[in-house]
């Protein structure tokens, strides 16, 4: 009788040190990732509605956090940039921020700032107007930067931009 809750007693143990481990890592890696950020392009062929650019952002944490700035900027594909530093290696702090990012900048948050509730989601835009001759874009990605009220920014993935909002040169 006394093997038997011994056996319980560890399998019991077991469970609880392993259910645990498995959210002490959750909250860990939520910690370091709070932010999900999801872009994506809207392209519209009527004259009704304009191009815009979205991104979809998750709150993860259990804790409310504030958006102070969501901006949409062009990046330089991985390669030109990595030739960049091979054939300038001692480039100046300065002009680091020019190797890995373009010229354009378009921002999607409205507000000064964004109140974001644990697991809430919310949707920025940023709508394009073409009829300005240098709104389009010259590279062929941007990510999406957002940048936390404690001073963490959260990078996106890349996404592709539409061959329709290139600038023609």
């Amino acid at each position: 009788m006394i093997d038997i809750a011994k056996n319980i007693g560890i399998v019991c143990g077991g469970l609880l040190a392993f259910i645990s481990t498995v959210y002490a890592l959750r909250k860990f890696i939520r910690a370091l990732r709070p932010i999900i950020i999801s872009p994506s392009v809207n392209v519209s062929f009527t004259d009704q509605k304009s191009d815009s650019i979205k991104a979809l952002v998750v709150n993860r944490s259990e804790e409310t956090v504030y958006i102070t700035q969501c901006d949409a900027k062009e990046c330089k594909p991985l390669l030109r940039a990595l030739f960049t530093h091979l054939k300038n290696p001692f480039i100046k702090p300065s002009l680091y921020p020019c190797v890995w990012w373009g010229a354009k900048v378009y921002g999607l948050l409205g507000t000064r700032q964004y109140k974001l509730e644990a697991g809430e989601t919310v949707e920025l835009e940023h709508r394009l107007d073409f009829s300005h001759p240098i709104a389009g874009f010259c590279e062929h990605e941007f990510k999406i930067v957002l940048e936390l009220s404690s001073g963490k920014k959260v990078v996106s993935n890349r996404v592709g931009i539409p061959a329709r909002w290139h600038i023609s040169y």
